[in-house]
C-alpha cells in the first residue's frame, strides 16, 4: 500500500521551477542529484525543459510511469492538481503546501482535503 512512497517507478514534481531559488527547482534537483532511478517529470505548465528534462504542462500530459506526485504549489491550486493526479490514476502525493488543510471554503463550508478523498489518492504533507 505504500510502495507508491517508498517505491515509486515514475516522480511528477507538480510546480517544477526554472529558478534556483525556488522550492519546486529545489526538491526537483534533489530527486536528480541523490540518485533516484525511476522516471522523472518536471510538471510547469510554461517551461519546455527543467534540469535536462523535457517539462509538461500538467501530469495529465506526462507519459508512463507515475505513480508519486511531488506538489509544490499554491494551496488555491492544490484541489485542482489532485483531481488531475486522480483522473491519471496516481495512487500517492506529497503536498508542501501551506495551509492545505486550514483553508475553507466560505460558499460550501468544506475544507480543501475533500479534493484527497474525491480521487482516491494516499496523501501526505
Amino acid at each position: 500500500m505504500l510502495e507508491m512512497f517508498t517505491d515509486p517507478k515514475g516522480v511528477a514534481v507538480v510546480g517544477a521551477s526554472t529558478s534556483p531559488d525556488k522550492l519546486g527547482y529545489q526538491v526537483l534537483r534533489n530527486v536528480i542529484q541523490y540518485g533516484y532511478q525511476g522516471a522523472i517529470y518536471p510538471i510547469n505548465p510554461t517551461a519546455a525543459e527543467i534540469l535536462g528534462l523535457k517539462a509538461y504542462p500538467t501530469v495529465l500530459e506526462c507519459p508512463d510511469p507515475v505513480d508519486l506526485a511531488v506538489v509544490l504549489v499554491p494551496n488555491k491550486v492544490v484541489p485542482t492538481v489532485m483531481e488531475q493526479c486522480g483522473q491519471r490514476g496516481l495512487k500517492g502525493a506529497v503536498v508542501i503546501s501551506p495551509r492545505v488543510f486550514v483553508r475553507w471554503d466560505h460558499k460550501d463550508g468544506h475544507s480543501n482535503n475533500r479534493c484527497w478523498r474525491s480521487v482516491g489518492a494516499t496523501a501526505c504533507g
